[in-house]
């Protein structure tokens, strides 16, 4: 994302365009992400917390990726009555250098936005294998997302001397980076974030066939994978609208269409990461729609068709192995070990991240 710069100095065109708003073409697809996204979050942490505490570094780090992007989407939205997806010709001097200030501030939590939500990512696959090697490229992964993020809040405030010329270009004596500089250093970041989503998605097919897991951890996967793409999607789609931003010396009007792709890409992040920890929800869903049949013993084969016909002395032995089970998960409570962790997520369980590395 990047800052509209403040007012243009130049006069307005010599026609005028209507005074007239598209900023409900932002608020519509964010509020209903923030939505989702929010109610999945509160969803994933309530089913770590019940009936015993079962938090991990990746709900940590999905947790601060929906604050960072709350920040962003507040400064924007503290913006809105300023001028923000207005026309500039009909803005007030003074509330265009407000909104493009809001505008400015906005992007520092979208930066750690992005970069945790790969963060968490890179935390989930990280339960499905546990080799040396495997762990060394998330972990290098993590540390590139940490990196990117510094360094574009430093390479933010480097931008202008002193830095209130970021908002207010009419400052004397302000020096600022050639604006074509600044936005190569856009194309260097997005580019390694679309290198980083396509890697993260497309790295499951290497172990996908071969992976002993239930069909449900492998619909997960494979819908992390499409997200990852989606997510792609979204970076390149900003990166064209930033080559173009600036054409029609109108920020406050070109800002909306970039900001609202940066919003999407970190909440589609979010969503990620929390569909896949809650499992009855979505085995309700993906039985609804054929891809499960009904679960009788989860620990031992995940998912059993329990319309095969099967004789009613087998019928009677599966539920008295349920009983047991049930009464496993009783007493494993009572010495504060946390079966629950298995009946709430559709992740593999035997690498838990719960409780740090």
């Amino acid at each position: 994302m990047s800052a509209p710069g403040g007012p243009p100095v130049g006069g307005p065109p010599l026609e005028l365009p209507p005074d007239e708003t598209r900023i409900g073409t932002m608020l519509a697809p964010v509020c209903t992400l923030l939505v989702i996204s929010t109610t999945l979050l509160f969803t994933r942490l309530y089913s770590r917390i019940r009936p015993v505490v079962n938090l991990g570094w990746d709900d940590a780090i999905v947790s601060s990726t929906q604050i960072a992007s709350i920040l962003q989407i507040a400064f924007l939205f503290a913006a809105i009555p300023h001028g923000l997806g207005r026309h500039i010709f009909y803005v007030a001097p003074e509330d265009g250098l407000l909104t493009a200030k809001l505008i400015f501030i906005s992007q520092f939590p979208w930066g750690w936005a992005v970069s945790c939500a790969k963060i968490s990512i890179a935390l989930l696959l990280l339960r499905f294998k546990r080799t040396k090697s495997w762990r060394i490229f998330l972990y290098l992964m993590i540390a590139l997302q940490v990196v990117l993020a510094t360094v574009a809040n430093i390479v933010q405030l480097a931008q202008c001397k002193p830095i209130a010329a970021q908002w207010d270009p009419t400052i004397p004596g302000a020096e600022c980076w050639d604006p074509q500089v600044a936005q190569k250093g856009i194309y260097v970041q997005g580019s390694l974030s679309v290198l980083s989503d396509v890697i993260l998605s497309i790295i499951p097919i290497t172990f996908l066939k071969e992976l002993q897991r239930p069909m449900r951890e492998k619909i997960v996967l494979s819908f992390l994978m499409g997200l990852g793409v989606f997510t792609a999607s979204a970076v390149v789609v900003k990166m064209t609208v930033i080559g173009n931003f600036g054409n029609t010396k109108d920020p406050m009007w070109d800002v909306i269409e970039l900001a609202t792709w940066s919003i999407v890409e970190a909440q589609i992040g979010i969503i990620a990461m929390c569909v896949p920890t809650l499992k009855a929800p979505m085995e309700s869903i993906l039985r609804r729609v054929g891809l499960l049949t009904k679960r009788t013993n989860t620990h031992r084969s995940g998912y059993i068709n329990a319309e095969s016909g099967r004789e009613r002395s087998q019928a009677y032995r599966m539920n008295n192995v349920s009983a047991f089970n049930n009464s496993s998960r009783t007493e494993a409570q009572k010495t504060n070990f946390s079966p629950a962790a298995s009946e709430s997520s559709i992740l593999p369980q035997d690498n838990k991240l719960g409780g740090g590395y």
